[in-house]
């Protein structure tokens, strides 16, 4: 299946020569939160419900059930060509100083999709929940209930108030854009890694959705992170949204998190492909356990 892509939502990446100005105002920053958003909801569009990916460019791979969670888990793959990644390169080589189209290799991409209750009880989460871990406190929450997270580090962010991104007939508010990263610890006897990223925000006025897109930050990690540490490349996209059906009278939030990942170092590809599968759907499980000790 043929699908338009953009240059900022992959591997290889953001330049720092493509990141807004330390003291660039909202306005400014706007032409980039605007293709953050306008290359990631077009990608994850089509992530189908269920088994069935017949038609979609996501291809099931597995679901997944956890103790903390009354919704299984379904994980997809999609697989970005070497020709389409070495023509989205070569297309936007202006944007991309980083990137050699004729190096470029092919991207795979797992994504995750479960259901949830709107409820402040255990084995789900209710809206305000998500909101307040995954868009207010991002960083800050996935240290808490991920034990691989060390440290984060906040570097910089933008003042993105009044910002509005419309797409399609809907207006995008709230933004938020942060340069930060993470550092993880990796089994013995591989070093930790460490994940630059700038993550936008931002929320749909008028109806529960919000996004967060994160984005590998290329210009290397904050210097209290460097020594020690393996230099990661992390992006993702990850929505949240209140379903238009309720079952049993409930609300339903719609929690789906895509990612391409590399832990760079002496760690192979093809076992990071074989093992991220498995990985990407125990966020619902730590976030689920943990939230429930975090609740009056």
């Amino acid at each position: 299946m043929s699908e338009s892509l953009g240059p900022f939502v992959h591997l290889w990446g953001i330049d720092p020569s493509q990141v807004p100005a330390e003291n660039a105002s909202g306005a400014e920053a706007t032409p980039l939160l605007t293709s953050f958003l306008t290359e990631a909801l077009p990608f994850i569009s089509d992530v189908p419900a269920g088994e069935d990916s017949a038609g979609s460019s996501w291809k099931y791979r597995k679901s997944y059930s956890y103790g903390s969670s009354a919704a299984s888990v379904d994980v997809y793959e999609k697989k970005l060509s070497t020709d389409a990644m070495r023509r989205v390169a070569t297309n936007y080589k202006d944007q991309l100083p980083q990137v050699q189209p004729a190096k470029v290799g092919a991207e795979t991409w797992f994504l995750r999709r479960s259901v949830h209750e709107d409820a402040a009880q255990p084995k789900t989460a209710s809206w305000d929940e998500f909101v307040a871990n995954f868009k207010q406190h991002h960083a800050e929450s996935e240290m808490a209930f991920t034990e691989a997270v060390v440290r984060t580090t906040p570097r910089q962010h933008w003042d993105c108030g009044g910002v509005e991104v419309q797409v399609g007939d809907d207006t995008w508010v709230d933004w938020t854009l942060k340069l930060e990263e993470s550092v993880h610890k990796l089994p013995f006897p591989l070093q930790k890694r460490v994940f630059p990223v700038l993550q936008a925000t931002a929320a749909v006025q008028g109806r529960r959705e919000i996004v967060v897109v994160q984005v590998f930050y290329t210009g290397g990690p904050a210097e209290e992170n460097a020594k020690g540490t393996v230099t990661g490349a992390y992006t993702s996209i990850e929505r949240f949204r209140e379903l238009p059906n309720e079952v049993n009278g409930k609300k339903q939030i719609e929690w789906v998190m895509g990612t391409a990942s590399d832990a760079m170092g002496i760690l192979p590809e093809f076992i990071q492909v074989l093992a991220t599968p498995d990985m990407v759907p125990k966020d619902v499980d730590f976030f689920l356990s943990w939230v429930v000790g975090q609740r009056k």
